[in-house]
């Protein structure tokens, strides 16, 4: 089960950045899909990210935190910040074409 204090860390880890630390919290490895987006590796967790920060300041604040053995719910606000231009036909070179710029 996850605990508030260890999801406190990846929240840290997520807001400042750190890919490593933020994909030591998935399966190995991942599974994602949103927005026609299907994450499947540790690295390819960590490219997105990293691609999608280029271009946006990205935080997440936790307002309440909920766990049980079966079920973690977290409510949270997620501020995204665009930073930098991003256009349609560097979404389309990432496979992003669920993204709009």
């Amino acid at each position: 089960m996850l605990s508030r204090e260890a999801y406190d860390c990846y929240v840290a880890a997520f807001n400042a950045k750190d890919y490593d630390a933020v994909a030591d919290f998935y399966v190995d490895p991942p599974l994602m899909t949103f927005f026609g987006v299907e994450i499947r590796s540790r690295q390819a967790l960590k490219d997105f990210y990293a691609f999608l920060h280029e271009h946006v300041n990205e935080s997440a604040r936790v307002l309440n935190f909920a766990a049980s053995e079966t079920l973690t719910a977290i409510d949270a606000i997620i501020r995204v910040e665009g930073i930098k231009p991003l256009t349609r036909e560097a979404l389309d070179a990432r496979g992003l074409h669920g993204f709009f710029p």
